[in-house]
């Protein structure tokens, strides 16, 4: 499998449950951050990215958002 777990980001302001976690697909050089709302994966919001950063930017800048 070429899908692994690069980091988990885990929000200050929000519930313990709702965090993001940042994968790398070496095959096809892509990174997705998949997000989790009370422990459950929101398929429709995944976001796909080449950018490493971009994919951590984005999966912090959800920490000030509204459930």
């Amino acid at each position: 499998m070429t899908i692994r777990k690069i980091t988990t980001v885990h929000y200050l302001n929000r519930p313990s449950s709702d965090y993001a976690d940042i994968y790398k697909d070496s095959e096809i050089r892509e990174f997705s951050v998949r997000f989790y709302q009370m422990g459950i994966h929101c398929v429709e919001a995944d976001y796909f990215t080449d950018n490493l950063d971009d994919a951590v930017k984005t999966a912090k800048s959800q920490d000030y958002r509204n459930n």
